[in-house]
């Protein structure tokens, strides 16, 4: 082979290289930007790790404050509904709850494995075992399995969720970053939660008795 064939070779092989890395890239990224969801496209939104620990101290002072009422105090059942890159789900699982994390998105879900890896390592025993992924669709779980739900309160997925929600079993607490329920909502409307912690852009709601 002559020089300047090896040369064309090498740029031809580069050139492939080059647009399979952007092609394995946008595949990737994809997910980011639109994510389908039933009839909703959601965009993934981050929720900072601030605001993640300020919701658990809401959660942990409302549980302190009313333990009788309180069912499974010993490792609460945690749910992150669109669980996005698992920071909610690893967090919770470091603070004693058997923690759930339910995502659509494919990418969202590898890298929240990467990320519990990372936080736990590959051996742990606790951590992993109490902090878990799921690729699912929202209305495929049994919210009353739940003790504690957060959710990054996009208003197309708070109208979808909405039937589940109203299943939830008493005392079961929802917690809503940047959005809320309506004040005079089918939910709140008909009883079944009570708005019993805020701060900033974080609500706590509290599930309460059917009116009757």
């Amino acid at each position: 082979m002559t020089p300047l064939r090896a040369t064309e070779s090498s740029s031809a092989k580069l050139a492939y290289g080059f647009a399979g890395f952007v092609a394995a890239g946008s595949l990737l990224l994809l997910p980011f930007s639109v994510t389908p969801f039933l009839r909703a496209r959601l965009p993934y939104q981050h929720t900072p790790a601030d605001k993640l620990k300020a919701g658990f101290e809401i959660i942990k002072r409302h549980r302190d404050k009313h333990r009788k009422g309180t069912r499974a105090l010993q490792n609460p059942r945690f749910v992150d509904l669109g669980s996005g890159a698992g920071e909610a789900t690893i967090m919770a699982a470091q603070r004693g709850y058997h923690a759930l994390g339910v995502e659509i998105n494919p990418t969202l879900l590898l890298i929240s494995q990467i990320n519990k890896v990372w936080q736990f390592g590959v051996l742990s025993r606790g951590g992993p075992s109490h902090c878990k992924f799921r690729c699912a669709n929202l209305l495929s779980l049994d919210y009353s399995k739940f003790d504690v739900l957060f959710m990054f309160g996009v208003k197309p997925l708070l109208k979808i969720v909405e039937p589940k929600l109203v299943n939830t079993d008493q005392n079961t607490l929802l917690m809503l970053y940047r959005f809320k329920l309506p004040p005079a909502g089918r939910l709140l409307g008909e009883g079944f939660f009570e708005r019993v912690g805020n701060e900033g852009e974080l609500t706590l709601y509290e599930r309460t008795s059917k009116i009757e």
